[in-house]
């Protein structure tokens, strides 16, 4: 039997293309599999529900999320709770959602995502099925599964059209490394109706078979594309052959094949000069010593900044740069508390 495929249904705009973002490869080492296929939620929760990890998603959402209305599903209800006070504290319309929330409480809660008074939900478990907003343009994937059909239906969340608000594409910013076990949403899938096989994800079983090409990152936008083809979001067209990518602290970086660590993104001078004048805010704004602002600096981009930067105004940061602080903080914390 033949069924719609996800190329046929996009070009029909019966769905929207999706852009996969993917800033996080969390640790899953230990954390046990369960009869259902999938990982322990009561250990997944302890390993995900990490100030610095909370701080990652926090950052990235504010830098690649666009302020778009936003679903986030996390591993636990405590995760969620802690994301979305997280957002709240930056300023974030965002609410939580879990089984135990009145039905009146969740109806307001849905109503005013719909009218755009709140942004962002974070949830665990609540949205996969059953949840039809098509204003949703963004997912936040900070809950890693072993199950294709899991991730499926999470994403799936945000690939209805909706022409009112202008929706041409879903951003998925994936900190669960999901993309790179089970591919790109829009791959087609060979369904079993056996109960003891599982579905297959032919494109993502092809390239782990052929060891030829993999899920990297363009170098232009940071949109996940095939390794050694362009880039669906933004254009670009590989010149040379593609490099393999990792991930380091939160930030997508590509990597040589001698696996050396991943390069920070590419600035221009003028994108280096705002983000150094920013930092000068904040350093003046918290009363940090005079050279505070060019450390971050060179933690960031990897040399200090030209000393006549010092004599630019510092600027209003961002969101998005006082996320990165506030996760620099975070960090030193944590490798403090562990010597």
């Amino acid at each position: 039997m033949k069924v719609p495929t996800y190329a046929w249904l996009t070009e029909r705009r019966y769905l929207v293309p999706p852009v996969v973002f993917a800033a996080v490869i969390p640790d899953l080492r230990g954390i046990r599999t369960l009869d259902t296929g999938d990982y322990s939620p009561s250990e997944l929760e302890t390993r995900m529900n990490t100030t610095a990890l909370v701080g990652g998603i926090l950052e990235h959402w504010l830098t690649l999320g666009q302020n778009r209305s936003t679903i986030v599903f996390t591993v636990g209800v405590k995760h969620s709770a802690h994301l979305q006070r997280e957002f709240e504290a930056a300023g974030v319309a965002a609410a939580h959602l879990d089984a135990k929330t009145p039905l009146e409480e969740r109806k307001r809660i849905i109503a005013e995502f719909r009218s755009g008074d709140i942004k962002l939900i974070c949830n665990c478990m609540v949205l996969v099925e059953g949840f039809d907003e098509p204003s949703a343009s963004c997912l936040v994937l900070a809950r890693p599964t072993r199950l294709l059909t899991m991730y499926r239906q999470m994403v799936g969340r945000v690939l209805r059209p909706h022409p009112e608000s202008g929706k041409t594409d879903a951003r998925i910013l994936d900190h669960s490394g999901a993309v790179y076990r089970h591919g790109f949403p829009d791959d087609e899938i060979e369904w079993r109706l056996d109960a003891d096989q599982y579905a297959i994800n032919q494109s993502e079983a092809a390239r782990a078979g052929s060891h030829k090409r993999e899920l990297t990152a363009c170098p232009q936008c940071s949109a996940v594309r095939m390794e050694g083809q362009g880039c669906n979001r933004c254009g670009w067209k590989p010149e040379t052959r593609s490099s393999y990518l990792e991930v380091a602290d939160g930030e997508l970086g590509q990597v040589g094949r001698d696996r050396s660590p991943p390069k920070p993104t590419e600035w221009s001078i003028t994108e280096q000069v705002a983000f150094y004048r920013q930092l000068m805010w904040i350093g003046r704004e918290r009363q940090y010593q005079s050279g505070w602002a060019a450390q971050k600096f060179r933690e960031r981009c990897g040399r200090y900044p030209p000393w006549q930067w010092n004599r630019s105004e510092p600027l209003p940061p961002c969101g998005a740069v006082r996320a990165w602080v506030r996760s620099r903080m975070i960090a030193f914390a944590k490798s403090r508390a562990m010597q």
